[in-house]
């Protein structure tokens, strides 16, 4: 019905999380269609109807493979560390990663949520695990990463030279302590673009579960530089759950908190248990 309210076909305990959750809509700039849009994508992941997500539960929704960037991104927007994303934590999670900016992509972002920490670094062997990851340029399993990787470090067919190659070029952006940190892997990530391409593969999967694509999240995008003022252009999760949440007056980080996330190397951690 024409001027119908975008509310009207909700349950009575879906209105209820609206309205519990208005402060933080209003605050993120959600408009009525687009909050409610965005609480159906929670209702419709939470297949267990708890009204939490799961780890399982969120990258069947969003649509991708359960690697160490998307799990760390789900951790790091787990601001209570309790192993799943409440509604408030999934609005968050989904507002700060479908409305950044294609020109803040894809290095600083991937980098932030590979390591867990944008201040440490990323040790040699696993950069060059994500290079082949990303690729098959080290293995000789994906031909069109060949193809790109050659572009950007000339005609190399050998794949047995591929990773002595690769390794003195991430040699050369490493830093004194022997890891790659956000300079050297931005600066590395410009002659091999197809690395991040997860990032942006990443986004645009979740973007169109949630609002419908890009498209949707375009008016939020826009707004987004004012509302963080320049001082948080690449903030992760765990601090953007609670700035927002003082800012709403809403303690998000409540939980069996630990103090640390899990490492690189051990994306569960021996502290922290994903419910999978």
């Amino acid at each position: 019905m024409c001027g119908s309210s975008p509310e009207g076909d909700l349950l009575p305990v879906q209105r209820k999380d609206l309205l519990e959750h208005k402060a933080l809509f209003d605050f993120l700039g959600f408009n009525g269609k687009e909050r409610v849009r965005l609480c159906e994508s929670f209702w419709n992941f939470d297949r267990d109807g708890n009204m939490e997500i799961s780890f399982r539960e969120f990258r069947k929704g969003v649509g991708v493979s359960a690697n160490r960037y998307v799990k760390n991104h789900f951790l790091r927007s787990d601001g209570s560390d309790d192993g799943t994303l409440s509604l408030g934590e999934y609005v968050i999670c989904s507002w700060n990663f479908c409305t950044i900016e294609p020109h803040d992509f894809p290095s600083h972002t991937y980098f932030g949520y590979v390591t867990g920490d944008e201040d440490s670094g990323i040790n040699i062997d696993t950069m060059l695990h994500l290079v082949d990851e990303a690729t098959g340029i080290l293995s000789g399993t994906n031909e069109f990463g060949n193809k790109e990787m050659n572009l950007a470090a000339g005609n190399v067919v050998d794949h047995s030279k591929n990773r002595e190659r690769e390794e003195r070029a991430i040699k050369k952006v490493a830093s004194a302590d022997g890891k790659v940190h956000m300079k050297g892997f931005v600066e590395y990530a410009k002659k091999h673009p197809f690395l991040v391409m997860k990032t942006i593969n990443f986004q645009t999967n979740f973007q169109e579960a949630t609002l419908g694509g890009a498209k949707g999240w375009n008016r939020l995008t826009s707004k987004r530089s004012e509302l963080l003022k320049g001082k948080l252009k690449f903030i992760h999760g765990d601090k953007l759950v609670e700035w927002i949440g003082k800012r709403c007056g809403k303690d998000y980080t409540k939980g069996d908190k630990h103090k640390e996330l899990p490492t690189q190397e051990d994306t569960a951690g021996s502290n922290y248990v994903v419910r999978e």
